[in-house]
């Protein structure tokens, strides 16, 4: 039964980013995700919001951490297994502080 839970998820993930990556979520929300299958794509899409930043077209490292007050090493710091250099439309970043 986990696998029909885990394509579910990677569907509406494409859906709603418009790719089918989501290596960029926490384990954490992708968890919690799949254990909600009931959420619409819409819900889904504002706990993944409410969770980190979703990265939009023109976003960069030094952008981003001014619209959450912190400096762009924290951002780094707490996304160190994303390249700057490489961010992807639809892509999620943590950001220090928010559960």
């Amino acid at each position: 039964m986990k696998k029909p839970i885990q394509l579910t998820f990677l569907f509406l993930s494409f859906l709603i980013f418009g790719c089918s990556n989501t290596d960029n979520l926490d384990k954490q929300t992708q968890e919690l995700l799949a254990q909600h299958p009931e959420w619409t794509p819409e819900e889904q899409k504002r706990i993944i919001e409410a969770r980190g930043y979703v990265i939009k077209s023109g976003d960069t490292f030094s952008k981003v951490p001014r619209l959450y007050d912190i400096t762009v090493k924290d951002l780094i710091d707490t996304n160190s297994k994303v390249s700057p250099m490489r961010l992807k439309i639809g892509q999620v970043l943590k950001i220090k502080n928010v559960e």
